[in-house]
């Protein structure tokens, strides 16, 4: 009795003890605060949205300055923005001298507009500026001047340069390049030829309008001339524009 008594007990206290062992394993914690990562932050950048097609707006665009000018489409003066004139007798010469209205006054330059022969006063009925705009690009105004007297016309360009300006005759620019492409001597412009027979029988020649285009190799210089002749024989006229191109290269200036 006792022995079996003594069984019973050891076999309790073997239980109890596996039971704590049990509680003990589920109590212990499966890692230490230490352990666990704190958790991250995260930012996100907006996606940037592309305006509404509708609604964009975009820079105007340059307009990009002429470069192609009609140079006696003007009115004739005297006095413009730029420059006012006076008369002065040298010696026998009579020069319209234009002086410049911006900045101080100075001389830009002088046309010869007439003689005195003993005692007569011989000068050019007109002589006015017609345009006056940079043509050759360099920030200073360039001119066209016009004059005409009894026999005849005169076309000037005056063009801007380090040296001052420079005097283009365009009528001797028109008569050296008329020989150059048709190989014989220009006509008289606004002159009836005097002869019947030849080139230019029975035509008027005269300048109609000047173009002067800009480019990155210099001017170019179009001389539009109208031919209006007629024919005896054949009771009949015509009339034809003939357009005579110059390169910068091919003016004739006066010294």
């Amino acid at each position: 009795m006792k022995l079996q008594m003594l069984i019973l007990s050891l076999l309790t206290l073997v239980l109890n003890v596996a039971a704590a062992g049990q509680s003990a394993e589920i109590a212990q914690p499966s890692s230490t605060p230490s352990d666990i990562a704190p958790p991250t932050e995260t930012t996100s950048t907006p996606t940037p949205t592309l305006p509404d097609a509708a609604n964009a707006t975009s820079s105007p665009t340059a307009v990009p300055a002429p470069t192609s000018f009609l140079i006696f489409k003007g009115p004739a003066l005297n006095h413009t923005r730029t420059v006012t004139s006076t008369e002065v007798r040298v010696g026998k010469t009579i020069y319209q001298v234009f002086w410049s209205r911006t900045g101080q006054k100075r001389e830009l330059f002088r046309m010869n507009i007439g003689q005195v022969n003993k005692g007569d006063v011989e000068k050019l009925l007109n002589h006015d500026i017609h345009e006056e705009i940079d043509l050759n690009g360099d920030g200073l105004t360039d001119y066209s001047w016009y004059g005409d007297y009894d026999s005849g016309d005169e076309y000037y360009l005056l063009l801007s340069s380090p040296q001052g300006y420079r005097k283009v005759d365009l009528v001797k620019t028109l008569k050296v390049a008329w020989r150059r492409l048709y190989h014989h001597a220009p006509p008289d412009f606004y002159d009836l030829e005097p002869w019947g027979t030849g080139a230019y029988a029975d035509c008027i020649y005269g300048i109609r309008n000047m173009l002067v285009q800009r480019s990155q190799t210099g001017l170019l210089l179009t001389i539009n001339v109208s031919r209006e002749c007629y024919s005896v024989e054949k009771n009949k006229g015509s009339n034809t524009i003939l357009h005579i191109p110059v390169e910068e290269a091919q003016f004739e200036y006066e010294h």
